[in-house]
């Protein structure tokens, strides 16, 4: 019956997209020039027509459904190792912190879940210096009592073109992430200590990159990059974490390209009175990139330091070009390693106990797949393989209540892994974009279910801009529900869900702005993880004001 239901949502959502899409297809003569798009949406997917398509089956992404009301802010992005502090809005956003250009706004909100919304940007600079800083709140409270959450963050930036083949970056930020533990059953719990369903995380950050070109056309390039961050948590918790990136790239000729870098990370993690528990990742990549003709293979050799013993890690990736069709045939052995510190598990899941240890995760796939790129703007991707988890976080509701979640680490877990995307630029002015990813879970040595992994998501975006100063955008996200299990209870799946999301901004002129966010419009009751019951509709609504002058 759940799957049903499921099936009936996804038909309708794609009679919808198929209803707008018939009445734009008359303006497809603006599309036959090639670009890079790139759209902001609630998963952000982006074409990049000479970019590569890899199969990387992660593990399931930050939690953004239930928990994270988060609705139009971008914090400054720099690429660091370290992605798992940006937080996605599920609903529409326009991205306001533009640092190509000065500029300074505020932009102002209120929502039905008494839910203040207020971000401020500031970008200045000259040709060759630039500054930024942004300062945003959002809180929010549900319908169920202690059922809130609150994020507020400030981030600095600072970047300077040293010279034309030299960039060098600084930044540093604070973060803080509150939550209360509201997953338990009141009539059996009747009542907690308050500090015992506080769940805040306190994190800040600062950080350094260096982007180097030299040679003749930019043969060599060097970019140094560090991040430290240091997190304190509720019930006495406290971890440092430190990432450092060395990669340097030669370009032999116009075929063959040379690479060797550093890769460092480190993860220090002190629960109250124990004795604190380190973890330590370092690869020394060894690679190269031979691209004749229709072909591009790209390889690497990998010495891993982990858990004091060194291993060598393979990766291999071909893709080939067939003709003039637009058809790249692909297949690859691809690893990725990283740590499983509190910093990044609880970016997946905000309701967790902290892990009783530090361990170092690992993803090994193996893939072929197919993509197809139209002169018309269509976009066809296919990736079928299998992939092998090692030190994969699994999660599950602790004993006695069940209120918080436990960290489990399944030491092995196999899966049969498909994925695709269907990507369709009908105008300029309108782009449809799709995803799905199934897992099918084969073995696993440590325990009996792949707790609170997705086996099924799909992902629907549509984008319009019908005439000047607007823009829409319709999103869906659907998945089918994860394996869980109640303390004393029997092991269940969750509920099937649908989140369906629209937004629309509205430019009155180049100072004012107005914009609203609808989440969850189908108001539909799910249970992202066990005993945690989603937000259910809500809106979000304000105003934007640019103190630029306006020119």
């Amino acid at each position: 019956m759940r799957s049903n239901n499921l099936l009936q949502v996804i038909v309708s959502v794609l009679c919808l997209l198929l209803i707008v899409s018939s009445e734009n297809v008359f303006a497809q003569d603006k599309r036959g020039k090639k670009e890079e798009i790139s759209i902001t949406s609630s998963f952000k997917p982006s074409i990049v027509k000479t970019g590569k398509l890899e199969f990387q089956a992660d593990a399931p992404p930050k939690d953004t459904t239930a928990y994270r009301l988060t609705f139009p802010t971008m914090p400054i992005q720099f690429t660091t190792p370290m992605s798992s502090f940006v937080i996605k809005p599920l609903s529409f956003h326009t991205n306001e912190k533009q640092q190509d250009h000065e500029d300074v706004f505020a932009k102002l909100g209120f929502g039905n879940l008494s839910t203040p919304f207020a971000s401020l940007g500031f970008t200045s600079g000259k040709a060759k210096e630039q500054f930024t800083a942004n300062l945003d709140h959002i809180s929010s409270k549900g319908k169920l009592e202690d059922q809130q959450y609150a994020h507020s963050s400030l981030n600095l930036g600072y970047k300077n073109t040293l010279a034309e083949n030299r960039i060098a970056h600084v930044y540093a930020g604070f973060d803080r992430q509150g939550y209360r533990l509201y997953g338990f059953d009141r009539l059996l719990n009747p009542s907690f200590p308050s500090a015992d369903l506080r769940q805040n995380f306190n994190n800040f950050h600062l950080g350094a990159k260096y982007d180097h070109l030299s040679g003749e056309n930019g043969s060599m390039s060097l970019m140094p990059e560090f991040r430290a961050d240091f997190l304190a948590a509720s019930r006495a918790q406290s971890e440092i974490a430190l990432t450092f990136a060395f990669p340097i790239s030669y370009a032999i000729n116009e075929t063959l390209k040379a690479g060797i870098g550093v890769d460092a990370q480190m993860a220090s993690l002190k629960k109250g009175d124990q004795v604190s528990q380190s973890a330590v990742l370092v690869q020394v990549p060894l690679s190269f990139e031979y691209s004749p003709s229709s072909l591009n293979v790209k390889g690497s050799i990998i010495p891993v330091l982990k858990s004091s013993k060194i291993n060598l890690v393979p990766n291999l990736q071909f893709d080939y070009l067939l003709g003039e069709t637009g058809v790249k045939l692909k297949a690859g052995a691809v690893n990725k390693l990283d740590i499983n510190s509190l910093h990044k598990l609880y970016a997946v899941n905000p309701f967790l106990l902290s892990p009783d240890s530090l361990t170092i995760f690992q993803q090994t796939d193996y893939y072929a797949g197919v993509e197809w790129l139209s002169a018309k703007g269509l976009q066809l991707k296919f990736n079928g393989g299998y992939t092998v988890f090692y030190d994969l976080p699994l999660f599950l509701n602790a004993q006695g209540s069940g209120k918080e979640m436990k960290v489990l680490n399944e030491s092995q877990l196999t899966a049969i892994h498909l994925a695709g995307e269907v990507n369709y630029t009908f105008t300029p002015e309108m782009e449809f974009r799709s995803s799905i990813n199934v897992y099918a879970f084969q073995n696993q040595k440590t325990y009996s279910a792949a707790y609170g992994l997705l086996p099924l998501e799909l992902k629907f975006g549509l984008s319009w801009k019908p005439f000047k100063g607007l823009t829409t955008r319709v999103s869906a996200d659907l998945w089918r529900g994860g394996l869980s299990r109640s303390p004393g209870m029997p092991e269940k799946r969750l509920k099937d869900a649908a989140d369906i999301n629209l937004g629309v901004d509205y430019k009155l002129n180049k100072k004012w702005a107005l914009w609203v966010d609808l989440n969850n419009i189908a108001n539909i009751q799910y249970q992202r993880w066990n005993q945690y019951d989603s937000f259910g509709f809500n809106f979000i609504a304000g105003l934007r004001y640019s103190f630029t002058k306006a020119k």
